[in-house]
């Protein structure tokens, strides 16, 4: 018996050592793998490094060839090399992009739209035939006025921007691709401002500015401006002249001094061009030609600048205009917000001021408001129609629009308006609006006849 329990005991102490031994071996496995792994990787690490030296030592040696075959240049070679460089495309000429890119290496911590901006200056200043690319003669003349501008010879740094241009830059890809995707509105806006500067300094916009210039003080007044849409258009009336000017001087009198200087008339002129489709050079000989017509108007022989200007007392009108408070005062009258002011607007509006009044009162005095100041007969009030309106109604009410001019604009910020006021006023609007026009057609028969 106790010889059964000594076998059992040692076959037991048997399978232990085994399994202890097979865990053992598991273990100096494990121990071989990482270590085989350790080795690999460091391997591929030392072999990484030693490629990357070994490409470092022929990238070193390719600059050192190429210094000394610089070397043995011309400025003018060199030139020619730089250019090569930068045209990535290889199809003889520099791109917006291209110029964009190889500017980018010489001062890579420009932001990307100050490089944008100062890549369009280069492409406009040299790029002498137009045609949003950089030859060689224009991009020798850039890198000219490019080592100026830094206070260095192009002799002194050609080798070194040769160099540089070579280098590739950290986010090479992303930001070429930027430059490619804003490549064609870069090159819209240069053909804008070539289109421009060719306009601004063609003697023919000099001779239709004269033309305008009727006092030639050098700038052009509100009844000039009148006077002229009047004369380039003849069969417009009096009313449309006055109201076209008035649209002009609110869009490009851009220092609010109620004249056009001629900068400010040139980009009059040429946003009157863009919207008829048309190119100043083409018709300007025509444009001139209409402005010199010394005949009278149709239908309005006795009518004159003087008389554009007297209507709506004019100066008054403008300088209401030029008011930001005005504006405020509009766009808070304007309630859907869709850039005119229609009848149950304005009522709504004038119930702000005539709080006293019965609804059907102010609804009277809007229609006779629309009435007198709706000069293009649309049904609705622009701002230069609400101008003189407010002009006219501070006049009448014996104030002056400037010392009112917050108070009104906290009025219209404040006010509520009745939501039963509202619906009527929505009621009656259309039948408002019909009464209006037919009366609008008695007046224009009236003034015709007159």
């Amino acid at each position: 018996m106790e010889d059964t329990r000594t076998r059992a005991s040692s076959r037991s102490e048997r399978g232990r050592m085994t399994q202890q031994g097979e865990g053992n071996a598991l273990a100096d496995m494990e121990r071989a793998k990482a270590i085989r792994t350790a080795v690999g990787e460091t391997k591929y690490k030392l072999d990484k490094r030693l490629r990357e030296t070994q490409l470092a030592v022929e990238i070193m040696k390719a600059k050192l060839d190429l210094l000394a075959d610089l070397a043995e240049r011309t400025d003018e070679e060199k030139i020619d090399i730089l250019f090569d460089v930068w045209d990535s495309d290889s199809d003889g000429q520099i791109s917006f992009s291209e110029l964009a890119m190889g500017m980018r290496r010489f001062d890579p911590v420009c932001s990307l739209p100050d490089n944008t901006k100062a890549a369009m200056i280069a492409m406009l200043s040299h790029d002498d035939n137009r045609n949003q690319h950089l030859d060689r003669k224009e991009f020798a003349d850039f890198i000219e006025d490019l080592t100026d501008s830094l206070g260095v010879e192009f002799h002194d740094v050609a080798e070194l921007m040769i160099l540089q241009s070579t280098e590739k830059l950290l986010n090479e890809e992303y930001e070429s691709a930027v430059f490619s995707l804003v490549e064609p509105l870069a090159e819209a806006q240069i053909v804008d401002i070539e289109e421009e500067f060719d306009n601004i300094t063609d003697e023919r916009m000099m001779k239709l500015f004269d033309l305008f210039d009727r006092n030639h003080d050098g700038e052009i007044q509100f009844s000039e401006v009148a006077y002229g849409l009047k004369k380039l258009n003849p069969t417009a009336s009096l009313e449309e002249a006055r109201s076209a000017a008035v649209e002009c001087m609110l869009a490009f009198d851009e220092d609010y001094n109620r004249t056009l200087s001629y900068p400010e008339f040139c980009i009059f002129i040429r946003r009157i061009m863009y919207l008829g489709g048309l190119k100043f050079s083409d018709v300007a000989d025509t444009l001139i030609t209409m402005a010199s017509e010394t005949s009278t108007f149709v239908g309005e022989d006795k009518e004159t600048a003087e008389d554009i200007e007297k209507r709506g007392d004019t100066e008054n009108m403008l300088e209401t205009l030029a008011d930001r408070r005005l504006h405020l005062i509009f766009d808070l009258w304007d309630t859907d917000g869709n850039g005119t002011i229609s009848f149950s607007e304005l009522c709504l509006g004038l119930r702000s001021l005539q709080t006293g009044q019965k609804i059907e009162e102010t609804a009277a005095d809007a229609a006779c408001a629309m009435l007198a100041f709706d000069e293009d007969r649309d049904q609705t009030i622009d701002r230069a129609e609400f101008a003189d309106f407010i002009y006219r109604f501070c006049n009448v009410s014996g104030y002056d629009f400037d010392k009112v001019a917050d108070e009104l604009v906290l009025v219209a910020a404040i006010k509520e308006d009745k939501p039963e006021e509202v619906e009527a006023l929505k009621k009656a609007e259309s039948a408002v609006l019909k009464s209006i026009k037919e009366g609008g057609n008695k007046l224009s028969k009236l003034q015709a006849s007159a």
